[in-house]
């Protein structure tokens, strides 16, 4: 039962609005017909989700809350973070209004269909729409191409083959082994008149022969892990932006991590503490991502999942900006079985781009679409798939309302297909905004910490594993972070019955642990490897930016900036050395109390440099009688702007540097 947590003792409390207290001539008919209001409540959802092992309903005190505490996600021993209202005023006022997208000219001249019996995929015409295309009285003639990866040894994920073009006769069997064509049509004067890109999904002989292999095994039911996202959505801009799918979220019972907290800065690290336990540091190291052939030798969770009969996937929309190409090498070889870049690859190349629009659809939409092709292909068998979206959310406050209806039309196809009840399904964000107008807002230390994360589990596995379920119930007020959900599909996969080892859990967060357990009520984020510029955890108090404490961290912060921009390169002649323009806020947490002398602190600030109006925040400690002053985390970068820092093309130093 998705939408009701364990029981709440005194210190975990959690209240999402502040309660008026009753009129006092009423209290004593108020309060035994509240019991009973809640109780009904509770027996109601408690029927509509059977499996929920909640083991006694709320008490009074637990219903009508405690106004000691008052709006937070998560509220526990060390970590209490604050609840804000998705829609604020200055929100409001500065959020712009979003653009209406219609990629929908035309209709798409080709489609293409799969024929079951054959397992093959069929090519065709639409004939009743060339008229749209060259008119009543005009002829056209169509052709396809196979595209596939190209042979370039420096940049292997980004090149591509295409194939001599074959003629379409109405319709064509593609071959077992095209995974992506493109179609292009001309007119009777050669002109060209239709050019699309179509991806499939192709049952390969080699991959029958592994499926049919794990077959004969006759193993117990195992369910599918599908992880869908979208880069850059918050859980507060997502409530905003995509109030159609929050809605669905909400009305089909899927659980809600209110305390999933990032652990880096960007899509990268965040899906790499998923995907393989590693922090960036790690990742950087052992799965280099700017030498050609590293990240192949990674030891990414979906290996594990194809290693005992999963059939595997990976698709994102973007090209420049996708996780493992934004300056670095990608990989030598396809990651997965099925692997869409060279589809994308080829649309950003032959098909006409217009905004958010590539070709006859959104770009996400193309992710989506595969997502579906994928689940109708091999509708029989285990799945483990990764469709990220990059083009839309990502720093942008409105643009995700584009995409709603999509995204809610797309789970209704899941649904339809029986997908949702074979399926454990992740809907997630990595990070929440960083570059926008939102960063100057008080809730803007949240908005970027806080990404969005739901999770589906089916009606059979939550009735095989009811404790899985309480604690996924628990843990939505709890921290956690994307190392949990990295020992958690460890641990879906060692449920399965196909493996013996033991998880490895992770690297870099060896506390980190399944999201079917409960989380520890007194975890902290250094607990769990989460750095505290990064914590969501905080008990700072704003401070006067014009104090002499937050001046002197502000000054030795851009000290240690001016210092990296050195070190980085021996030509320092290549960047300004920036100086401080203005303190724009600061938070304070006092750290050892001494009656006789001032108090260790640490301090959140957040400054603006100049040249360059560069905006930067971080974490600093500082002792004003010794001196004593320390850095804790990185220095994050606000307003990136990639304009200023062509100079370099080292990716950290670009945070840092302006360009002379």
């Amino acid at each position: 039962m998705s939408n009701l947590k364990e029981p709440l003792m005194k210190d975990q409390f959690i209240e999402r609005k502040v309660l008026s207290p009753a009129p006092s001539n009423s209290k004593k008919l108020f309060t035994p017909f509240a019991i009973c209001f809640f109780l009904f409540i509770y027996y109601l959802v408690a029927e509509r989700n059977p499996s929920c092992t909640c083991s006694t309903p709320w008490t009074e005190k637990q219903i009508t809350g405690n106004r000691e505490y008052k709006k937070y996600l998560v509220y526990t021993e060390h970590c209490k973070i604050p609840y804000f209202e998705p829609i604020e005023d200055q929100f409001k006022n500065n959020s712009g209004h979003s653009r209406s997208f219609d990629c929908s000219e035309h209709r798409r001249l080709t489609v293409v269909t799969y024929n079951k019996k054959s397992n093959r995929h069929i090519l065709r015409v639409r004939e009743e729409l060339i008229p749209h295309y060259i008119g009543m009285n005009g002829s056209i003639s169509c052709c396809y191409q196979s595209i596939t990866r190209g042979n370039s040894r420096k940049q292997p994920d980004d090149a591509i083959a295409i194939s001599h073009c074959l003629a379409i006769r109405e319709s064509t069997v593609l071959g077992q082994y095209d995974e992506f064509v493109r179609v292009t049509c001309k007119d009777n004067r050669n002109n060209e008149v239709y050019s699309d890109v179509h991806t499939v999904i192709p049952v390969r002989i080699d991959l029958q022969e592994r499926l049919e292999y794990w077959r004969k095994m006759k193993l117990k039911r195992t369910p599918n892990i599908l992880l869908i996202g979208i880069s850059g959505i918050s859980r507060m801009n997502f409530h905003r932006t995509m109030p159609k799918t929050w809605k669905y979220i909400v009305e089909n019972l899927w659980f809600t991590l209110d305390g999933y907290n990032k652990v880096d800065y960007d899509t990268f690290a965040n899906l790499m503490a998923i995907l393989t336990g590693y922090n960036s540091q790690s990742a950087n190291k052992m799965c280099n991502p700017r030498i050609v052939g590293k990240l192949d030798h990674c030891p990414f969770i979906w290996q594990d999942y194809q290693k005992v009969g999963y059939v595997t996937a990976y698709a994102e929309d973007d090209t420049f900006g996708s996780t493992f190409n934004y300056k670095k090498k990608g990989f030598n070889g396809p990651p997965t079985d099925f692997y869409m870049r060279p589809a994308v690859l080829a649309r950003f190349h032959y098909v006409k781009r217009r905004g958010k629009c590539l070709g006859y659809k959104h770009r996400a939409e193309y992710v989506l679409d595969y997502l579906i092709n994928f689940v109708k292909t091999f509708r029989n068998d285990p799945l483990f798939g990764l469709f990220w979206t990059n083009s839309f959310a990502n720093n942008k406050f409105r643009d995700a309302e584009e995409i709603d209806e999509q995204f809610v039309d797309h789970f209704n196809q899941l649904e339809h297909l029986g997908v949702m009840n074979k399926s454990i399904i992740v809907f997630m964000g990595d990070y929440g905004i960083m570059v926008n107008a939102t960063r100057y807002f008080q809730f803007s230390h949240l908005e970027e910490r806080l990404p969005m994360i739901h999770v589906w589990l089916p009606k059979w596995f939550r009735s095989e594993y009811p404790e899985f379920v309480r604690g996924l119930m628990i843990n939505q007020g709890r921290l956690t972070s994307p190392y949990d959900l990295h020992v958690t599909l460890e641990h879906i996969l060692l449920t399965s019955g196909r493996t013996i080892h033991s998880p490895d859990g992770s690297l870099d967060s060896p506390s980190s642990q399944s999201l079917f357990h409960p989380i520890p009520i007194n975890r902290t984020c250094n607990d769990i490897g989460i750095e505290d510029h990064w914590c969501a955890c905080s008990s700072a108090s704003s401070v006067n930016e014009a104090s002499p404490d937050v001046q002197v961290v502000t000054q030795k912060v851009i000290g240690q900036i001016n210092e990296m921009i050195k070190s980085f390169s021996n030509d320092t002649q290549l960047c300004e050395e920036l100086h401080l323009k203005q303190v724009l806020d600061a938070r304070k947490t006092i750290l050892h109390s001494n009656k006789r002398i001032k108090s260790k602190a640490e301090y959140e600030i957040q400054f603006r440099t100049s040249p360059g109006d560069a905006v930067f925040e971080c974490v600093a400690q500082y002792n004003p009688i010794t001196n004593w002053f320390a850095i804790k985390g990185p220095i994050g970068r606000v307003n990136f702007d990639e304009d200023s820092s062509r100079c370099v093309d080292d990716y950290l130093m670009k945070l840092y540097c302006f360009c002379k």
